[in-house]
């Protein structure tokens, strides 16, 4: 791949999680103040979910997103919202604190068309994690 299309590759997957952080503060709950309230930690916790398994992960969605933005078929839609899933799914798992967590909640529910509990601060601390833990997509 030449350095181009890297750039190419990178600005659109950042352009692209941008617009998804924006999408998620336009749909979270108005009710919700940006101290924010942590949602209840289970009982066991999960298995972890590392790095090298959510980034690849999370490029996907961003990915499909991109490809849903510049065709909008129900297909690319389905795509969307199956990486989004997974990405909630390994999500949940990361080793990572809540507030992280809480904003990639609200980044995928913003994805997905979904209400948000995020906080504004929740979610730039999602963007402030992938931004050191994934920076090829980001």
């Amino acid at each position: 791949m030449s350095a181009l299309e890297r750039l190419v590759r990178r600005t659109v997957l950042g352009v692209v999680a941008c617009g998804v952080v924006v999408a998620a503060l336009l749909v979270r709950d108005p009710g919700e103040d940006d101290a924010g309230a942590g949602a209840a930690e289970p009982s066991s916790p999960p298995p972890v979910t590392s790095i090298e398994t959510f980034c690849p992960a999370f490029e996907r969605m961003a990915v499909t997103h991109a490809n849903n933005l510049a065709n909008g078929t129900e297909v690319s839609r389905r795509e969307v919202e199956e990486a989004a899933r997974q990405v909630r799914e390994l999500g949940s798992a990361l080793p990572v604190p809540e507030p992280i967590r809480a904003g990639l909640e609200g980044f995928v529910a913003g994805l997905l068309g979904e209400p948000s509990q995020a906080t504004t601060v929740e979610l730039a601390e999602f963007s402030r994690f992938l931004e050191t833990a994934c920076p090829a997509t980001y």
